[in-house]
Formats: structure tokens, C-alpha cells, sequence
């Protein structure tokens, strides 16, 4: 390992900035290179620690199941499942919760 005092240091990054300063296209080009390589490990980190790292956040993780689908007669054997496979809204309810101005497009709807 080489050190290197603090005189060599400030000299090198004097030199530098003043490389930098003679080639804009390079030191912008250099620049959002870093800042997307940066950010592109910050988002890949933020994933693998939410999921890989941290504990679920349920009281008995190990009780989860996985729900899906088969067709057999399609030759589909595990299909994925969705909340709309198993529930059909009521959309009355969902009808009187909407604005007011809504609710005269809603009407116009059902009556024609």
C-alpha cells in the first residue's frame, strides 16, 4: 500500500480538476456514469434487503401459503390467482361512493 502525503494529494487533485476543466464532455459523460451506477446499486440494495434480508412482517411466516390455479383440460398446471378470480365487487357500493358528479354519468349509464 502506498501513501501518499497530503501535498502529493492536494497536487494530484489540483491536476485533475484542471483535466476535468479541459474536457467537459468526458467529466459529464464520467459523472452520470457514476450517478447511474451509484443509483442502480442503491435500488438493487433497497430490494435485496427488503426482501432477502429482512424478516417477513408477519407473526408466523412460516405458515404462508401460495394459492393458485389449474386448468388441467388447457394443460395449465399452475396458473396464478388474483383477488378478481375469487370476488366480485359490489358495485352498488362502489356506485354511491363516488362524486357527485359521477353519479349523474352513472345514471345516465343504468337508464339507457
Amino acid at each position: 500500500m502506498v501513501l501518499v502525503s497530503s501535498d502529493e494529494l492536494r497536487r494530484q487533485l489540483r491536476h485533475s480538476l484542471r483535466l476535468m476543466r479541459k474536457a467537459p464532455g468526458f467529466t459529464a459523460t464520467a459523472l452520470a456514469t457514476l450517478a447511474l451506477c451509484l443509483g442502480a446499486n442503491l435500488a438493487i440494495f433497497a430490494v435485496v434487503d427488503a426482501i432477502l434480508l429482512r424478516p417477513l412482517p408477519f407473526p408466523d411466516p412460516d405458515s404462508l401459503v401460495r394459492v393458485f390455479n389449474t386448468y388441467p383440460r388447457a394443460g395449465v398446471m399452475d396458473d396464478g390467482a388474483s383477488v378478481t378470480n375469487y370476488y366480485e365487487p359490489d358495485w352498488s357500493a362502489v356506485r354511491s361512493s363516488r362524486m357527485a358528479g359521477d353519479r349523474t354519468i352513472d345514471r345516465a349509464r343504468d337508464s339507457g
